[in-house]
């Protein structure tokens, strides 16, 4: 499915009666594979109910203006088969994934995404967090985060103890973030001093984060990396010694991404 350049929808599923506010059923769309929206300035939501995408495997959003939120947790949670999602140019979006009823927080259990690799947000100048819950990302493979002003973290302790297959990870001019990973919970002390392994993570940017301190209070270990880049980082206080590279690892100034001239 290809909704594209339509500048007055405001949603892409409506209830049948007009002023009926009875709840909406679930819809689910079975076999949908594939799912972009892009350059549609008035959306403001997929659908007021609950939706389910079991085989959908990539899903693309671009130049949705009116977006406050991507995803319910319900719908986040049916996408076992996901492996990319690209988040682009959402001026309004403050969240990618919202608990299923505004302000229950009590709701906001796991949510795993259990095939997903590639994971891109970008230009998200709103975006202040992907999700409060918890999350799994068993394989990704690749992170990348640029221009996403509002952050000021990326990941939490348990979700980056589960990036157990990621191999490149590119974070670029992110104003406001302070650290990469922070304790899961604020204030709680006794977490933060657990080593985070990368085991398979061989490339790293870390670029034009102004207000950045950190990448972790705890200890890091980057078994794998041959490829770093850290510029225009002023605040950063930790060492690079802390990383605990290995002989192999090559500290490249000129490092870029591969994907950095993607649209």
């Amino acid at each position: 499915m290809e909704i594209i350049d339509c500048d007055s929808i405001e949603e892409i599923i409506v209830c049948n009666k007009e002023g009926d506010e009875s709840p909406e059923e679930e819809i689910i769309f079975p076999h949908l594979n594939c799912l972009t929206l892009n350059g549609l300035p008035k959306l403001i939501s997929f659908y007021k109910g609950s939706l389910g995408f079991p085989s959908l495997d990539q899903l693309k959003v671009t130049t949705c203006s009116m977006l406050k939120y991507l995803l319910t947790s319900s719908t986040a949670k049916s996408l076992v088969q996901l492996k990319t999602m690209k988040i682009k140019g959402c001026d309004s979006i403050e969240k990618i994934i919202v608990c299923n009823k505004e302000g229950d927080e009590s709701t906001e259990e796991e949510i795993i995404f259990p095939h997903l690799n590639c994971l891109t947000l970008n230009d998200l100048p709103e975006l202040i967090s992907f999700y409060d819950g918890s999350l799994s990302f068993p394989f990704l493979d690749k992170l990348k985060v640029t221009d996403c002003n509002m952050l000021k973290y990326l990941l939490t302790s348990s979700t980056a103890k589960g990036l157990v297959q990621l191999k490149t990870m590119v974070i670029k001019e992110c104003d406001s973030i302070k650290e990469i990973i922070v304790c899961n919970k604020e204030g709680d002390e006794s977490t933060e001093i657990e080593i985070i392994i990368f085991l398979h993570l061989n490339r790293l940017t870390l670029d034009e984060l102004p207000k950045l301190r950190s990448f972790y209070k705890g200890s890091l270990s980057f078994p794998s990396l041959n490829k770093l880049n850290v510029s225009s980082c002023d605040r950063m206080k930790t060492d690079l010694n802390s990383f605990m590279l290995n002989q192999k690892t090559l500290i490249d100034d000129d490092f870029d991404d591969e994907d950095s001239s993607e649209s």
